[in-house]
């Protein structure tokens, strides 16, 4: 039976770069285009003047 030790199989493995977090800041206007949210901009915060009627915020 052949004996493979954890040191040499990280050792033999190809070498990999670290990953980087890939973060994105979506507007309101885009996570709508995208369909990620229904409502938003209501509170007043966004370029949205007109209340959506789902929502039950005031």
């Amino acid at each position: 039976m052949i004996e493979i030790k954890k040191e040499d199989l990280l050792k033999d493995s190809v070498d990999y770069e670290d990953y980087s977090e890939n973060i994105c800041s979506l507007s309101i206007e885009e996570l709508r285009e995208e369909g990620l949210i229904k409502c938003g901009g209501c509170s007043g915060c966004s370029c949205s003047k007109v209340k959506c009627g789902s929502c039950d915020k005031k």
